[in-house]
């Protein structure tokens, strides 16, 4: 470095001694606080202008995010339609001799035929049935095509529910392609009604055979009964007021009742009827043991591997309707939800768990194995029950439906075991009959048999008369069906909505994004805060009108704003400018910034003019040989300056230095451009020319570079009085002048003071007050006359 970058060189720019202190070794160190930085504030106020200074950056933004996300959602959103069809179903087990077993539930649910069905929809043989058919369309479709588990996934599409308080079935299903939805919703329903015609009526054939085989016995016995009742008329010791011969008794008539014991009759009548009910109920149990035996012998004629094939579907398909039907039960839904919360808890111990024997953990697997038991003591509860109600055949009437062979076995053997006890007391009321000897007492039991005999036959031909209306009919049947149709209209676009919903989410996330950068960017807004971070004066200087805002002011408010920055500045001159410590060397004033754009050049001719105008010989500097701007800025066309003096013999004083505003103060231009600037100002010619024209003038103000970008300034600094910073209000940067004061300690340049350039609502801050005084009107002359 040369000798004349020394602080202690014998040059006219001196360091004050409060700038500096010396080390242990006694080098000179700048002072450095270690006062923590203030934190930023935020107001709406500086949000807002912030907006309304990057509003093109943020519409920019937006769209460079917006536009290829639209286009994505409407390249690869599409709406969905749905399709969907009606099915009326009714029971054909409809009684014609009573009330309809098929009524709806207590509590207003629908019947369970009808719940029946919401499950065969969707179970494994009218899946298999609509997506495996070779002649159909619905395999080669896209979802069936493209999916994994068509089936699964179908059954998770479809939309099967009962309309409340009606016999309708609704099968919905949503998709992209209406043509598809409508397709495969057709599919099913035609699954659907082919299996219900499917169904056999093995039962009700075999129910019939042995109804009649019964109806025949019960006619033999009332035959033999109506002979003993002919054989004691013709004894004449029985009167009849009318035949006996009814098919219902009738308890309101009155009949000629010979002179017996009322409660031996009755007694018979009682363990007469229970007999015949007995009878009735083993010929309907034994009818359907029947059954199920030629049911399990169909599936025994049966190949070996069709039989096994079979059962494992059968049990599988009832297997997971047992699951399902678990799962859906309130008790075991809120127990799941349960163990999967506590699974979350002791993953979650786990993670943050120090330790293996942490007691999170212990609490947590206690838990766990308390609610497994729990699900464990319902599934043993519940799956029989499940079982039982899930193997009731459509259309089953009766206690006894979906009872096992086992079961069936073990009522007949206890209505057998009913039957001959009843049988051994009706022959103990025989024998005391025989023994009697009473014709009277005879024909009353006789008569009694007979009209059990009757209504027992009327109970059996009814029967029959049922089984004959249904024999070749299913279960249930499919009244009418209201197919699917090819939806017009989307059902679910969410392609509209997402287009919709992404630009204003983008623009809120950008807006989110920016402001959050502006809070963080900390721009320059309060003094107060300013001065704490940089720790020296500031000086705030309220925007100048330009031509447009001067437009829309009247000329007195003009006036009036330019009084107010002229007195800020003046009082800013005053304050870093009035002191003068030598008489005879002038006061050498550097004016730079942190980066460019904050108004150095702008501040630095103000004050110049403001300097001259107060009859201070006054000579401004362009020292900013990269971009000089102050010809421009007082519109003097450019010429030798600077670069030329600091080159030996290519200018003199004299020749350079130009007179502005009629001599109020003289300006010394950046002259000729140079490639390396900094070169130039490290020579020793640059503390000659300041020592030189500290003698002819008594303020210098030199408008430098930026000093965070390039060194001139703190060069420049070094034969400085001290250093004035310019920041732009809400525009520059609290930290990047925070940094800039750093590097002019660093570098031994005492800060004299920040100016925030542009600061609006300074009346508020500093207060308002003027110092003009309209004068008095004059006369005007003429009118005198």
């Amino acid at each position: 470095m040369d000798t004349l970058d020394s602080p202690q060189a014998n040059l006219p720019a001196r360091l004050p001694a409060s700038s500096i202190r010396m080390s242990s070794q006694g080098a000179s160190v700048p002072q450095e606080s270690s006062a923590p930085a203030p934190s930023a504030q935020v107001s709406s106020r500086l949000l807002y202008r912030a907006l309304v200074r990057n509003w093109w950056q943020i519409l920019l933004a937006w769209l460079l995010l917006s536009t290829p996300l639209v286009y994505l959602v409407y390249r690869y959103v599409e709406p969905s339609y749905q399709a969907y069809a009606l099915l009326r179903i009714e029971s054909n087990n409809a009684e014609l001799f009573g009330t309809n077993f098929w009524v709806h539930e207590p509590g207003g649910t629908q019947p369970t035929y009808l719940q029946t069905q919401l499950t065969t929809i969707v179970g494994n043989p009218v899946l298999d049935g609509a997506l495996f058919n070779p002649d159909s369309p619905i395999p080669n479709l896209p979802m069936i095509k493209d999916s994994k588990d068509p089936k699964t996934d179908l059954r998770k599409k479809l939309d099967v529910q009962i309309i409340p308080n009606q016999h309708w079935i609704r099968v919905a299903l949503e998709s992209t392609d209406p043509m598809e939805a409508s397709l495969i919703v057709n599919a099913v329903v035609d699954a659907f009604t082919e299996r219900t015609k499917s169904f056999g009526t093995a039962t009700a054939k075999i129910l019939k055979a042995d109804y009649e085989k019964y109806l025949k016995d019960l006619k033999k016995e009332i035959d033999e009964k109506k002979e003993r009742l002919t054989a004691l008329a013709k004894k004449g010791n029985v009167e009849y007021q009318r035949p006996m011969l009814m098919l219902q008794p009738n308890e309101n008539e009155q009949f000629s009742q010979p002179p017996v014991d009322t409660l031996s009759l009755d007694q018979y009548k009682l363990a007469k009827n229970e007999f015949m009910q007995t009878e009735f109920q083993l010929v309907e149990l034994e009818a359907r043991l029947a059954a199920k035996q030629a049911e399990m012998q169909q599936f025994d004629t049966a190949g070996d591997r069709d039989t096994q094939l079979v059962n494992e579907q059968i049990n599988r398909q009832l297997k997971e309707q047992i699951a399902d039907e678990f799962r859906r039960d309130p008790d075991v839904a809120s127990l799941i939800s349960q163990i999967k919360s506590t699974k979350e808890q002791l993953e979650h111990n786990r993670g943050i768990a120090k330790k293996d024997f942490d007691p999170s953990l212990f609490a947590a697997q206690k838990q766990l194995k308390r609610l497994n038991d729990e699900y464990s003591e319902l599934w043993k509860s519940k799956s029989e029950q499940i079982k039982q109600r899930l193997l009731v055949p459509t259309g089953a009437t009766g206690s006894s439906a979906g009872e096992t062979l086992a079961e069936l076995k073990t009522k007949i053997e206890g209505l057998k075991i009913k039957r001959a006890k009843y049988s051994e007391l009706l022959s103990k009321f025989d024998a005391e009959k025989q023994l009697s000897q009473v014709d009277t007492l005879n024909s009353s039991f006789h008569q009694a048999d007979l009209v059990q005999l009757y209504g027992m036959y009327d109970m059996v031909n009814k029967k029959l008369r049922q089984l004959d209306f249904s024999k070749d009919k299913s279960a249930i049947y499919i009244e009418e069906t209201d197919r699917a149709e090819v939806p017009k209209a989307p059902y679910n676009n969410k392609r509209v909505k997402y287009m919709a919903i992404l630009p204003v989410g983008v623009l809120f996330a950008v807006l989110g994004i920016f402001l959050l950068l502006e809070v963080r960017s900390e721009r320059v807004g309060d003094p107060d805060l300013l001065s704490n971070r940089v720790r020296s004066e500031v000086y705030a200087l309220p925007p100048l009108p330009t031509t447009q805002s001067a437009r829309k002011l009247s000329g007195p408010s003009v006036d009036d704003q330019i009084d107010r920055f002229i007195q800020r500045l003046d009082h800013l001159r005053f304050a870093v400018c009035a002191s003068h410590h030598d008489a005879e060397l002038g006061r050498c004033l550097l004016v730079t910034s942190a980066i460019s754009g904050e108004g150095k050049t702008t501040l630095a001719a103000q004050l110049a003019a403001r300097c001259g105008n107060a009859g201070i010989p006054t000579l401004l500097i362009d020292a900013d040989l990269r971009r000089a701007g102050l010809c421009t800025l007082l519109e003097i066309p450019e010429g030798p300056g600077l670069s030329d003096l600091l080159e030996k013999d290519k200018a003199k004083i004299e020749d350079v230095l130009i007179p502005v505003q009629g001599g109020t103060f003289y300006l010394l231009t950046a002259g000729t451009p140079v490639h390396d600037p900094s070169g130039v100002f490290q020579g020793r010619g640059l503390a000659m020319l300041i020592a030189e024209l500290r003698k002819r003038y008594e303020m210098i103000i030199i408008d430098s570079p930026p000093v965070l970008p390039v060194p001139d300034a703190l060069i420049l600094g070094r034969w400085a009085d001290g250093a004035l910073l310019a920041a732009r209000f809400e525009v520059s940067r609290s930290p990047q002048v925070e940094r800039a004061r750093r590097q002019l300690d660093n570098a031994g340049i005492p800060l004299l003071g920040t100016v925030i350039n542009g600061m609006r609502f300074s009346d508020a801050y500093y207060g308002r007050y003027t110092y003009n005084r309209q004068r008095p009107s004059q006369p005007d002359p003429s009118s005198a006359l």
